[in-house]
């Protein structure tokens, strides 16, 4: 019994890789295209080895290439764009003028560099070493703490040692390690 035909065919396949080229992200193109996000997640499984249930076939491991293809593309693109946004000199302005004698000036105004693209690009794929956890972590690391030990009452479960450990922040700093209003710093 071979089952029900698949939904996937040539014009819906091309329907989704098109919607992906663009920037729609899956569930989206998914959508537009009227196939359920789960089924297209399932077709990418099959072509690429992943369903431990069914096995790949050709269709769906040139499904799964296409898709992936686009996604790289959208991709591809879009740092393409950031890049440019960082060196700047993307023409943001343009006037022709024609001029009494016939001579025609075209003036343009370009975009300047912006370090923030970078900054941007940089944060996402080196997120470890720039991204805003890192940056919590730092800083983390930075505030004062204070180790409260305080003897077993005999309540709850014991933790190991037998005692409970509070960490709150240093006398006069709040929990971001702010001066608080105990610091005797004016506020």
């Amino acid at each position: 019994m071979a089952g029900r035909p698949s939904k996937l065919t040539p014009e819906l396949q091309q329907a989704l890789a098109h919607a992906v080229v663009e920037g729609l992200p899956l569930p989206t193109a998914c959508a537009a295209a009227g196939v359920s996000h789960t089924t297209v997640l399932e077709w990418l499984s099959r072509g690429e080895s992943r369903d431990p249930d069914r096995p790949a076939t050709r269709r769906y491991a040139e499904f799964a290439t296409v898709i992936r293809r686009a996604q790289a593309e959208d991709q591809r693109r879009r740092l393409a764009r950031i890049t440019q946004a960082a060196k700047g000199g993307a023409v943001v302005a343009r006037k022709t003028v024609t001029k009494p004698d016939g001579t025609v000036v075209v003036e343009e105004r370009h975009a300047p560099p912006d370090w923030r693209a970078d900054a941007w690009l940089v944060e996402r794929v080196h997120a470890g070493q720039y991204g805003a956890k890192a940056k919590d972590a730092a800083e983390a690391a930075d505030r004062p703490s204070v180790v409260v030990i305080l003897p077993d009452n005999g309540r709850g479960p014991r933790p190991p040692g037998g005692r409970k450990i509070l960490e709150l922040p240093a006398a006069g700093a709040d929990a971001a390690g702010e001066p608080g209003p105990l610091s005797g710093a004016a506020g």
